[in-house]
């Protein structure tokens, strides 16, 4: 197999699965019979969340934000942070594949670090989402 890089600009279509992410967990939240306080607890939690998702996930601004990841001639995984380290890194094996939706977990080599890629057909060319299909269902 040939080596692949796949980037992950930010995207507004991104922004918008997670807005709606967010948004559906929202007002599924609302008509449970909870204390008032602790839906807006779990409310205040789901919008941190939302925050977070949008710093480190959307629009990459976070120094370990991953902004691009490939695979190798050899089949050996890397991420590239948005500070510019190229880190080699293993794909777990809890994962999620589907033709639809990609749900990667890296664990960076040497390190207790994780990392989380979600990806979806349309945040990359056909070709590159088609690249990474069969990569991990040759891997696993």
């Amino acid at each position: 197999m040939r080596d692949f890089t796949v980037l992950l600009p930010p995207s507004k279509r991104v922004f918008a699965f997670v807005l709606g992410e967010h948004f559906l967990a929202l007002l599924s939240l609302w008509p449970l019979s909870f204390a008032l306080w602790l839906k807006g607890l779990v409310s205040l939690l789901i919008l941190f969340s939302f925050g977070v998702t949008l710093y480190r996930v959307v629009l990459k601004k976070h120094p370990q934000s991953v902004v691009a990841f490939g695979q190798t001639a050899n089949e050996n995984w890397w991420l590239k942070m948005r500070s510019g380290l190229v880190m080699p890194a293993l794909l777990s094996d809890d994962l999620l594949v589907t033709s639809f939706l990609l749900s990667l977990h890296f664990k960076l080599e040497g390190q207790r670090q994780r990392r989380f890629i979600f990806l979806c057909p349309f945040m990359t060319s056909a070709n590159h989402y088609r690249q990474v299909l069969m990569a991990v269902k040759k891997s696993q």
